[in-house]
């Protein structure tokens, strides 16, 4: 998951409640189980949605949280 921040939808909102996107992005992440979802959060840290994640701001960010991260998923040590 690539994100640029807290999930945000001005008519979803508007009929389910300030905190319904927030809500459903953690309990689906949570259901989610067995599967194993990684956050990297543009500007942002997400670890409140992705207990597993990595923040970047800068393209070189990107070469020293992202490219280790998919390194560790990809042999299994993430």
């Amino acid at each position: 998951m690539v994100s640029h921040g807290a999930p945000v939808d001005d008519a979803t909102l508007t009929e389910n409640g300030a905190d319904y996107l927030d809500r459903h992005l953690r309990e689906t992440v949570a259901a989610l189980g067995a599967i194993e979802v990684y956050g990297i959060g543009i500007d942002r840290d997400l670890t409140r949605y992705f207990p597993r994640s990595t923040r970047v701001s800068t393209l070189r960010d990107w070469a020293t949280n992202v490219l280790p991260l998919i390194e560790r998923i990809a042999t299994g040590d993430a």
